[in-house]
């Protein structure tokens, strides 16, 4: 077997505006606690998703207490788009709705990438050359950045915010400021 790495995945957590305006804005990965969190269940061990923290160049594992829980990514998106609470996806699966502005990232200063994506097949010999063109094809849309972001929309998010938080408050500025 034959594996190679595509693309390193990205951990961000986010949730809606209305979320924010309702609940204030977490600051560190310890203030989960006294949030409303939306988590995945999984399905080999039904054990709750253990979200990742990069902390002082380690990962650390945090399984937030949920309100609201799902085995299924989509049901996890919807139900942050809904308001219901915070929570922990792929970057790339929540671009859009990063770039529109309807789910906002917090917390990004200790994003962690724990998974990489890889294309398997099972050896290099006799391979159908259909099969073989697509590997190749793949490794070289991977190695030129095609399965990578054009830009970073965390960032981008944060760069467009110009408010300034009142983390005791809890307040949220017209345009999240996401930390």
């Amino acid at each position: 077997m034959v594996a190679r790495p595509l693309l390193d995945m990205t951990l961000v957590t986010l949730a809606a505006p209305s979320y924010f305006e309702a609940h204030g804005v977490p600051q560190t990965p310890d203030d989960l606690e006294h949030h409303q969190c939306i988590n995945y269940r999984l399905m080999d061990s039904r054990a709750l998703y253990a979200w990742a923290f990069r902390i002082n160049d380690t990962v650390r594992r945090i399984t937030p207490h949920a309100h609201f829980i799902a085995n299924e990514a989509d049901a996890v998106i919807a139900a942050g788009l809904a308001g219901l609470g915070l929570f922990q996806a792929p970057l790339h699966f929540v671009q859009q709705q990063l770039q529109d502005g309807s789910l906002v990232p917090v917390l990004v200063d200790y994003r962690a990438t724990i998974h990489t994506l890889y294309l398997c097949y099972p050896g290099r010999k006799n391979l159908p050359l259909r099969v073989r063109s697509f590997i190749d094809f793949t490794l070289e849309e991977s190695h030129r950045g095609r399965f990578m972001l054009d830009h970073d929309p965390c960032l981008l998010q944060q760069e467009k915010t110009d408010h300034s938080l009142d983390s005791k408050a809890g307040a949220m500025p017209k345009t999240p400021l996401i930390s």
